[in-house]
């Protein structure tokens, strides 16, 4: 039998074919337990393998290790046994694929009649273990977000991927999501979009093919869109969606507009789905519209109740009641909560919330509970949603709930209680509570003045911006028409206020697809504004509107100058900080984003991004915006 020295030069020697990689990792393993003998590692092309880390029906990958570079890597060998010319020519392409939101390729070489690749070995785990703990919304978002980005990127290389999971998703303990496993990639179609490529066996993974993957009918970048919005879907809900991809039941506690992006991707049809990652994507990043409205709707609408209403005292009940209700100059207070609603409309939030508390205190001295009540009803608006401090805005609702108690009609302004509470509410996002409040606002306002007041057109303009910023757009152009109708009504067909509104319906209309209705709205508002005094920043609101429609219109030199005269008159009537002036800047960096001039994009983010967090702090949807357009750019500069 021989000498037992001689047992590991005889396993070494009865190695399998140097492609046989499995055996010959088992023989050292076994060579070391059993004569702690250490057999030089199998190799694949240069590549060091150290252990398997995981196997599939397409290949298997190994850890390995670069011995020119002294870098570990992850080597797939697949398992598809084609041409080792087009399989060459594939990884070729692969390579060219390099984008931080895709797993690069390293290398790529033919082992036999196969093919391996050597790509970056990332530490961390797929989007699959990521998903086992509980994620926002927002947070599965943002990870597919990223992972649209590197899908982008291989089309963009001229692959499709085939197989678009999320067990091919990689969450990197750096927090970089990364696209991986391109073992089913093909090359796109250079001629014709729609015959798409000939598919000769139908691989893939049952799920997530699109219908027809799953046929064996040629593919395109469309398939991988289905196969995308699948795992989108499953992420978001728990559960893949129903088999004809009509995703009957959108997940729960996912806004309205999320949910149809992701059902637009999963149409059976392909014609009828996204026409590419890229417009996917961007679908993703830019939900509807978002604006600070408030501030200037609140401005319009403060003015419709008179301002006797917020200094008028209730019939006293007693003599002692009469008494104190004297000490109160009613015309002191009146100009006081002028000057705070001046301050705020100039974007002094900080002064204006100060002035108001100075009216609160005064008015609870001097024993005038509808003036403290209004004071702690605006400051629900002024510090809980302008200033950010959701808990001193329901602080100040508890205050003005407890003054209200003491009057005998509160209606007035409890309406405005619940409107204010509705939008500190939706920037909370939550909605539900949000709705409740506008619905209450609304029917206390229609009981107390009948369905022609302004307070009730206001109303309806609150349930419509909710309705548009939840993706419900139908039920936003109804309730827009509603505020219009009576605005107009009132207040006259070009009084500011209907300039808001049109400005609104334009909005609803640009989301729906009806660009030229959207810019005759934006057109009329902007002939009520030019009657504003020149310096009016109203103004701004009409010009941004039509900017970003003709950017979207693949008009930039219109929109640019659109937006310039928007930053323009905002920097000198609002001051350069102002959150208006970071809007515009990132208007613009849209516009000079869409032209290719990366610079000048990255220059006025950067500006854009400093003055919003300063005004808003680092979560508030503008600085989402902003920073997905520097990821954006900071990704591939050419986009």
């Amino acid at each position: 039998m021989g000498d037992d020295r001689d047992l590991p030069e005889r396993f070494a020697a009865a190695g399998a074919e140097p492609d046989d990689v499995d055996a010959a990792l088992q023989r050292r393993r076994l060579m070391a337990a059993l004569f702690e003998d250490d057999l030089p590692p199998p190799t694949i092309g240069r590549y060091r393998v150290v252990r398997v880390v995981g196997q599939g029906g397409m290949g298997t990958v190994y850890e390995a290790l670069d011995p020119q570079l002294g870098r570990p890597v992850a080597i797939k060998v697949l398992n598809d046994r084609r041409d080792p010319d087009r399989l060459l020519t594939e990884g070729q392409a692969m390579a060219r694929v390099v984008h931080p939101n895709a797993v690069p390729v390293f290398d790529f070489g033919v082992v036999g009649d196969r093919l391996f690749i050597a790509m970056e070995l990332v530490v961390g785990v797929t989007a699959r273990r990521w998903l086992e703990e509980p994620r926002t919304w927002e947070d599965v978002l943002d990870a597919f977000i990223a992972a649209g980005e590197g899908l982008a990127a291989v089309h963009a290389a001229g692959l499709l991927h085939r197989d678009f999971k999320p067990d091919n998703i990689l969450v990197g303990d750096d927090g970089r999501t990364r696209v991986t496993d391109f073992g089913l990639a093909l090359a796109r179609p250079t001629v014709d979009p729609d015959a798409g490529v000939p598919t000769p066996t139908i691989q893939g993974t049952p799920g997530y093919m699109s219908p027809e993957q799953a046929r064996g009918e040629a593919v395109d970048e469309r398939a991988d869109i289905y196969s995308f919005c699948v795992a989108l879907h499953e992420a978001l809900s728990g559960e893949r969606p129903a088999e004809d991809g009509a995703g009957e039941h959108p997940p729960a506690g996912v806004p309205p507009w999320l949910n149809a992006v992701v059902a637009r991707g999963l149409a059976p049809a392909r014609s009828d789905r996204w026409p590419s990652m890229r417009a996917l994507v961007d679908a993703l990043r830019q939900p509807p519209r978002v604006r600070r409205r408030w501030a200037w709707a609140a401005a319009v609408a403060i003015a419709s109740i008179p301002l006797a209403v917020m200094v008028a005292q209730r019939t006293p009940a007693d003599p002692d009641d009469a008494s104190a209700a004297s000490q109160v100059d009613p015309g002191s207070l009146t100009r006081r909560i002028e000057q705070a609603e001046s301050m705020r409309v100039a974007g002094r939030y900080d002064d204006a919330a100060n002035a108001l508390r100075q009216v609160f205190d005064a008015a609870v001295a001097g024993n005038a509970p509808e003036v403290a009540a209004r004071a702690a009803t605006e400051l629900v608006f002024v510090e809980g949603y302008l200033l950010e401090n959701g808990e001193g805005g329901d602080d100040w609702a508890r205050h003005a709930r407890a003054q209200l108690e003491r009057l005998s009609e509160p209606a007035a302004i409890e309406g405005r209680l619940h409107r204010n509470l509705g939008i500190l509410r939706q920037e909370q996002r939550r909605t539900a509570e949000a709705a409740r409040h506008f619905q209450l606002a609304l029917e206390l306002n229609l009981q107390r003045h009948g369905p022609g007041h302004l307070d009730v057109g206001h109303a309806y303009e609150n349930l419509a911006t909710l309705s548009y910023e939840t993706g419900h757009f139908e039920s936003a152009r109804t309730n827009y028409l509603r505020a219009l109708a009576i605005l107009e009504e009132v207040l006259g067909v070009d009084d500011p206020a209907v300039a808001v509104v049109l400005d609104d319906l334009g909005n609803v209309e640009e989301e729906l697809g009806n660009d030229e209705a959207a810019r005759r709205l934006y057109m009329r508002g902007l002939e009520i504004r030019q009657r504003l005094p020149e310096n009016h920043p109203q103004r701004a609101g009409s010009w941004a509107n039509l900017g970003t429609l003709s950017r979207r219109a693949g008009d930039l030199e219109a929109a640019a100058t659109y937006h310039r005269r928007a930053l323009e008159l905002r920097e000198r009537v609002l001051g350069v900080d102002h959150p208006d002036v970071a809007v515009s800047l990132a208007d613009l960096g849209e516009v000079a984003q869409a032209r290719g001039d990366v610079d000048a994009a990255l220059r006025l983010y950067s500006r854009a991004r400093v003055i919003s967090e300063s005004a808003h702090g680092p979560e508030h949807v503008l600085n989402r915006r902003i920073l997905g357009h520097l990821a954006q750019l900071d990704a591939d500069p050419t986009q």
